[in-house]
């Protein structure tokens, strides 16, 4: 992990990070329990991905979701198809069946969410999640040795999230907490989301985590005992070089006031001339203070996505991408001081909902095809091919755009049933590959702990290979 300072370009190698596939062949009687896992609420895979990420040997046993739509991009992808059976009706003895010994779930999030009602334990979509938790997992005569949960910030202060902690520590679990996004693995997207590992202790039969440095690794990233861990874990996984595309440069930014290249430039400008006005940042002051980040060019159509320009291939750089996902000037209007813009040089985008393409307001950025003054714009969207003077040309990110801010692999896609409204909604109800796979390589890959050692580094799937 990159230390912080006054600002900087970063290189990454040339050669691709690698990343998973959907390829992985793995002898089921083979397998390491602890590398035989469940997905609950798969939804299109993120989870899939994440874990062959950090661990190329591992098999998904199995995986539930309830969404059809996903189960058919999931089928896509993986060439199975998860079940739709209710999880909250199944026996414990077929849990028990899977001989699974890692869990990783997913579960609802829209009851601990800042929009929702926030109902928490009293939702009816939290009691499968529930069901697992306090009648399945203490019932099984094989219960899971490694657990991960994913849910949107709001779920640490949830009584649910109390539930769980505590059914773990009463089942002989070590639990870990972390509040992540994947700006922090220098990818320019902004979603924010809680995590909680559980693995089974020493004391417990399991392999527990050697507590080796995490003493000393806490207090170094100023990280408390106490509450979510605000900082990547500690894996091999967790640098920038991991993922971002080859080739795109990163930048150290001193502080996120600005989202752009040329706001960052004047401010890292101005400090540097002292102007007696511009501060010098408190890194206690910002979470994401010394993670080099990349610009969101390298993560767009027509990009390479090495960070420069040119296209992937000659189909995709002969696409106007602003006419076919063209934002209508009505709804831009409509959302004015509501709807985030970015470009090619903006350090951030915001995160992308479920809901984003049908509803312009706070479902996630759009592109324009300039620098644009966010105060000063009226909303007014050039047509044709280039943007009239005073307006600028606006559009929807693409799908693509988005599964690359997410770090799903370059093979991944949709079938051709699926629409492109419901394809925004699978990604947005998604996770961050870039934040989960340094996870998983921190909960499975404990060299100290007999049995685990991380695997040996495997080679990127390119688009030649999709």
């Amino acid at each position: 992990m990159t230390g912080g300072g006054e600002g900087g370009a970063f290189e990454p190698p040339n050669e691709p990070p690698p990343g998973p596939s959907k390829r992985a062949r793995v002898d089921d009687d083979a397998t390491p329990r602890h590398l035989r896992a469940v997905e609950f609420y798969c939804g299109v895979g993120g989870l899939h991905y994440s874990l062959l990420r950090a661990r190329p040997d591992a098999k998904v046993v199995a995986a539930f979701d309830i969404n059809p739509n996903g189960n058919d991009v999931y089928e896509h992808n993986f060439g199975v198809r998860p079940s739709q059976k209710n999880i909250y009706g199944l026996p414990v003895a077929s849990f028990d069946k899977l001989d699974a010994g890692l869990w990783l779930l997913s579960p609802p999030c829209q009851p601990f969410t800042r929009q929702g009602h926030r109902k928490d334990k009293d939702d009816g979509r939290s009691q499968s999640f529930l069901r697992l938790l306090r009648d399945v997992v203490p019932e099984l005569d094989k219960p899971p040795t490694h657990v991960l949960v994913e849910n949107v910030v709001g779920f640490e202060t949830s009584e649910t999230r109390a539930d769980a902690i505590a059914v773990f520590h009463r089942l002989g679990y070590d639990t870990r907490e972390f509040m992540l996004t994947p700006r922090m693995f220098g990818v320019p997207y902004s979603r924010p989301r809680y995590f909680l590992l559980a693995k089974k202790s020493a004391a417990a039969g399991g392999g527990g985590w050697s507590d080796g440095d995490w003493g000393e690794w806490l207090a170094s990233h100023s990280c408390g005992a106490d509450g979510p861990i605000r900082a990547p874990p500690p894996s091999r996984l967790s640098g920038h070089r991991e993922w971002v595309p080859r080739g795109a440069s990163c930048v150290l930014p001193a502080e996120f006031e600005g989202d752009t290249k040329a706001e960052f430039d004047a401010r890292h400008r101005a400090r540097r001339e002292g102007d007696g006005v511009t501060p010098k940042p408190n890194p206690a002051d910002n979470p994401l203070y010394g993670y080099p980040v990349a610009l969101v060019g390298a993560f767009l159509d027509g990009s390479g996505h090495d960070g420069n320009e040119g296209s992937r291939d000659a189909n995709e750089g002969s696409r106007d991408v602003f006419s076919e996902y063209a934002v209508a000037e009505r709804d831009a209007k409509i959302g004015l001081g509501a709807v985030d813009v970015v470009c090619r040089t903006s350090y951030k985008c915001n995160c992308f909902t479920k809901s984003y393409g049908k509803y312009v307001k706070g479902t996630g950025s759009m592109v324009t095809d300039k620098l644009v003054d966010k105060d000063a714009w009226d909303g007014t969207v050039a047509s044709g091919a280039e943007g009239a003077e005073g307006g600028v040309r606006l559009r929807y990110f693409t799908e693509g755009e988005i599964a690359r801010m997410h770090s799903f692999p370059s093979d991944f896609s949709f079938p051709a049933g699926v629409t492109r409204q419901q394809r925004y909604a699978l990604l947005g109800n998604s996770l961050s590959v870039a934040c989960v796979a340094p996870l998983i390589d921190h909960l499975l890959n404990d060299p100290s702990v007999e049995g685990e050692r991380p695997p040996p580094r495997r080679e990127v799937v390119g688009p030649e290979d999709a």
